[in-house]
């Protein structure tokens, strides 16, 4: 976005008296994308954030009718992660398999660095009847290798779905059979490989 958008919007503000007053406008030269480094340098701008006051009225009538409920789109967490929400893993299966399911969970759970939120890994054992009723799901599951699954992943496959319950609950299930399958998987932990998005909001994803 070249930087004369940002100077009209300027010029319009400075015409409406709104320039230093409403509106405050820095301009960082020979930046790049990454304006953010220069922006939170010496933590200035979060100073500046933080000394805005809104009264509790202008503040309830500014958010409309609704606004707490999650819309997916095509950026950010899928739905369960836009809420409270707790990794499970399986723990039957082969050991290797039960492994790297664990590992894939507690790979998720790590949102990163200046991320204050610290999210729970359980056992699918653990899991308790409180946990299913407070907490969104994203559970990292074993596929079976017998009975009656039908379809991917087969092999070394990965599967990423969003699925909802008769109760309108959404869990996030990442499946595979196999270690190599879990590895595969790692796309949709931090770092997101796909793109600079946490995960896209798609139902279904197979990894080969």
């Amino acid at each position: 976005m070249p930087v004369v958008q940002s100077r009209r919007m300027v010029e319009r503000y400075r015409a409406l008296g709104w320039l230093d007053k409403n509106v405050h406008y820095t301009e960082y030269p020979n930046v790049d994308h990454a304006a953010w480094t220069p922006a939170y340098k010496d933590a200035a701008l979060l100073r500046t954030l933080a000394s805005i006051k809104r009264s509790k009225a202008a503040l309830n009538a500014a958010v409309p009718a609704g606004a707490g409920r999650v819309i997916p789109g095509l950026f950010g967490k899928s739905i369960p992660r836009q809420k409270p929400h707790i990794y499970v893993y399986d723990s039957k299966g082969a050991p290797e398999a039960v492994a790297a399911a664990r590992a894939l969970a507690t790979a998720l759970a790590d949102w990163g660095p200046m991320v204050a939120a610290r999210f729970t890994v359980k056992a699918d054992t653990d899991v308790t009847a409180d946990d299913r009723a407070r907490f969104g799901i994203v559970r990292v599951a074993i596929a079976a290798t017998t009975g009656t699954h039908i379809g991917p992943p087969a092999g070394d496959q990965g599967m990423r779905t969003l699925t909802t319950d008769a109760a309108g609950r959404v869990t996030l299930k990442l499946t595979a059979r196999t270690a190599r399958g879990f590895e595969k998987l790692r796309r949709f932990a931090r770092p997101n490989r796909d793109s600079w998005y946490p995960e896209p909001n798609r139902p279904v994803i197979v990894v080969d």
